[in-house]
């Protein structure tokens, strides 16, 4: 006779649910916090893209990683969800600043993003140089970090390749007047 003794199922599927809610919460919060300094809802909007853009990029390469969606993994994106939109700040700041040099919506985003580019990368790289090795440690504590850092990673990784892309695409057809 087989009888369930313990479930942990529940209070490990309330934990994952947490966790979504506090990626949530960041997210909410985030894009307050950049309406609050940058003062533009547009500027905010291209920025705010990066976001959800970031976090399906990084779920992608996790699981062509072999990763599963799990307590540790969820910690990571929420960790993440404030680095991954530096990248699109510096760069739609500086798009904002050349339109209001005088150059229009698209000079100002190739001009920009060009101008910033090595920035941008050094950010990166720097938050991806803390959380590689991370995910390269060895032992029992390295199986449980492993999908931190490398998710971290992974984001970080997309969150480049949306503000050099993406962001002055949008800034460019959609930035316009609206700084």
């Amino acid at each position: 006779k087989l009888a369930v003794i313990v479930d942990s199922s529940t209070s490990i599927k309330d934990n994952v649910y947490d966790v979504y809610e506090t990626i949530v919460i960041g997210i909410i919060l985030t894009v307050i916090t950049v309406l609050f300094f940058l003062g533009s809802m547009r500027s905010t909007m291209i920025t705010a893209l990066s976001l959800p853009v970031s976090l399906i990029g990084a779920f992608t390469l996790m699981a062509l990683a072999g990763f599963t969606i799990n307590v540790i993994s969820l910690l990571a994106l929420t960790l993440a969800v404030g680095l991954l939109i530096d990248d699109a700040i510096v760069v739609i700041e500086n798009i904002y600043r050349r339109m209001e040099m005088g150059e229009g919506p698209m000079e100002a985003a190739v001009n920009a993003t060009n101008e910033i580019q090595m920035a941008v990368f050094a950010i990166t790289l720097v938050v991806i140089a803390v959380f590689v090795p991370v995910g390269m440690m060895s032992g029992t504590i390295g199986q449980f970090f492993k999908q931190f850092g490398f998710t971290v990673a992974f984001s970080m990784a997309i969150s480049l390749f949306v503000a050099l892309t993406i962001i002055p695409m949008l800034a460019a057809y959609f930035g316009g007047d609206g700084h």
